[in-house]
């Protein structure tokens, strides 16, 4: 700045305290961009960081970082940009992964509250066993919060003495072990037995609320789980059908538009796809039934065309598809309540109560109606319940 002045620094000091300074950070930071423009320098570091973040936020394999495509568009956006190899990425990948765990280690160590704990073990398709932790807890700004401890290998045998000492172990790493209230499992014979060793084990560290009267939860939406399996039952050769039908419509690409086609002709109105069900939860066998029912008509056209196709499997007889309309508006109440208290992001305990009171109210409506067949699958529900 240059100012004529004989009296000394005045004028530089009136300015100074009117106009404000502009930020220019480190100049070294700084350099000219394609477009003349000053941009900010490549910093490998925090490029190595989205790169990893990309990669678990939205599942990625680690060859994304190698992909052309990919390389081609940074090194468009940054001159300086030295794309990642997998295994770079992968690394920086596990030490996100490492130093998020220290950081949920040091949030839950510092809790003054109890953590509710949920678990279930998993087997895949090709005969893999896992294991989740879930750890449910209210911070101190009274926030809920649900964070996944752990997924990992569960090798056999799973029993209760096996589940006992891995989730013992798992606990002792997060060192929340003396912090535990409940435990909420579906209900497995193995889960019931390793709940009274877990029990006992953490009442030995840290005295459990009221002695661990409360530790274990039973899973409510298990529970309805088995109740309504106990109706399905009933329709089991009708759900099977529907199922063949599905995975014979969706099996190849040719099927796919020859059904497509006849949908159109028929002018059948459904936005909905045709859906395959999950043996282990009963609302997706729901879901699929009550996708299949606008497309009944779509299956008997397609049955006839393809008469000559003896791979084509069976329809539902008329009696089958009666039953299957009957069941889903039963059903429909069910699968509102699953969903309903299996949300995460708010408490369920003061939902739960109200909702199996509808339910019984329900089955005994239902139990008292005129229909033989609602009646008769009410009445094996209500049972169970």
């Amino acid at each position: 700045i240059i100012a004529d002045s004989n009296n000394g620094m005045s004028n530089f000091r009136r300015h100074s305290e009117t106009c404000s300074a502009r930020s220019s950070g480190d100049v070294g930071q700084l350099m000219m961009s394609k477009s003349g423009k000053l941009a900010k320098k490549f910093d490998r570091s925090e490029y190595k960081e989205l790169v990893a973040l990309a990669i678990i936020r939205h599942g990625y394999t680690y060859t994304f970082a190698q992909h052309e495509g990919n390389r081609t568009i940074h090194r468009y956006l940054n001159d300086d940009c030295v794309p990642l190899s997998r295994n770079t990425a992968k690394n920086h990948t596990l030490k996100i992964h490492k130093r998020e765990k220290q950081r949920l280690a040091r949030s839950l160590s510092q809790l003054s509250s109890r953590i509710c704990l949920t678990s279930d073990v998993w087997t895949s398709c090709v005969g893999h066993g896992f294991l989740s932790l879930t750890a449910h807890y209210i911070d101190d700004e009274w926030n809920l919060h649900a964070k996944i401890l752990n997924f990992c290998h569960m090798p056999p045998p799973h029993t209760a003495s096996a589940l006992h000492d891995k989730l013992h172990d798992l606990l002792k790493e997060w060192r929340i072990h003396k912090k535990v209230f409940t435990m909420t499992l579906d209900n497995a014979r193995a889960n019931d037995n390793m709940q009274d060793l877990l029990c006992d084990t953490l009442n030995v560290h840290a005295r459990l609320p009221c002695g661990g009267e409360f530790f274990h939860i039973r899973c409510g939406a298990h529970v309805l789980n088995l109740i309504v399996k106990e109706g399905l039952k009933l329709i089991d050769v009708g759900i099977t059908k529907i199922k063949e039908l599905v995975k014979y419509v969706t099996g190849s690409e040719g099927r796919k538009l020859k059904f497509g086609e006849i949908v159109s002709g028929l002018s059948i109105s459904s936005s909905r796809g045709l859906w395959l069900d999950c043996p282990t939860r009963w609302n997706s066998t729901y879901k699929m039934l009550v996708r299949a029912l606008p497309y009944r008509g779509a299956f008997s056209s397609m049955r006839w065309m393809e008469r000559t196709t003896s791979s084509f499997p069976d329809l539902p007889t008329n009696e089958e598809w009666y039953r299957i309309e009957k069941i889903c508006n039963l059903l429909q109440p069910f699968d509102e309540i699953t969903i309903l208290i299996s949300g995460r992001k708010y408490p369920t305990a003061n939902l739960y109560l109200k909702n199996v009171w509808r339910i019984e109210l329900l089955l005994s409506s239902y139990a008292d109606c005129e229909d033989p067949f609602l009646k008769s699958m009410a009445m094996k529900m209500k049972g169970k319940f």
